[in-house]
């Protein structure tokens, strides 16, 4: 596949978020219409999604062009991110009670994450580093879709909606003595972490969780070769 090639396919999926995706700095703005699929959230009593730590109950339903892709269905909603947590247009992590196949025709599973994509005034870097893992076919990618986002009636702009990274056969296949890992700004939130030699980058785990780690573990991530 030739470069040319390559850049016309990525052009192709993202330029519908980048021309028609809501102003990413823009404040109080409405939703007018950007041809994307439309995900609406309402959390129970119209609760404030401001937590990390702690799920809220809340519904979802996603809808494209009046035809409606995902049928209100019951999820659990939080903020998510470390840095990014902290900016006004946060992102989401979404919990279903169960497993669900196709998402916009993402694999199946029960957590996906809502990208707010704060500090790309295109939108598209996160999208695009995506689609060059996949074409470059070297492991497990996450998915993702742009979407309009409209949590309890107000619109929040577009969103990217991705498979979260985390262990499990339908995202990092990770066997039992494995681990994952991720760079990590915010890594004294986690019990385990670890710096490198080189350059001091501090590294904190996704697998296994802290109250499950053993010392093979940390070792060998810590020294892996």
């Amino acid at each position: 596949m030739s470069k040319i090639t390559v850049t016309l396919k990525i052009l192709s999926i993202f330029l519908p978020a980048l021309l028609f995706g809501a102003d990413l700095f823009a404040q109080d703005y409405d939703y007018v219409g950007t041809g994307l699929p439309v995900c609406h959230i309402t959390t129970k009593d119209g609760a404030v999604i401001s937590s990390k730590e702690h799920y809220l109950p809340a519904s979802i339903k996603i809808i494209h062009n009046e035809i409606q892709l995902l049928p209100e269905t019951e999820i659990e909603i939080r903020v998510r991110g470390n840095a990014t947590s902290n900016y006004p247009k946060k992102p989401y992590k979404i919990k279903f009670n169960r497993r669900i196949s196709p998402l916009l025709g993402m694999s199946k599973d029960k957590s996906f994450v809502l990208l707010a994509n704060y500090t790309d005034r295109s939108l598209m870097n996160t999208a695009i580093g995506f689609k060059i893992g996949t074409i470059l076919d070297n492991g497990w990618v996450p998915d993702s879709e742009f979407i309009e986002l409209v949590i309890n009636g107000e619109y929040l702009g577009n969103y990217q909606l991705a498979e979260d990274v985390r262990r499990g056969k339908s995202r990092v296949d990770v066997d039992a003595s494995g681990f994952l890992i991720e760079f990590d700004f915010d890594y004294k939130s986690s019990l385990n972490y670890f710096s490198t030699d080189y350059n001091n980058w501090f590294f904190s785990f996704k697998y296994p969780d802290d109250d499950e780690m053993l010392e093979s573990n940390f070792n060998d991530a810590r020294f892996y070769e």
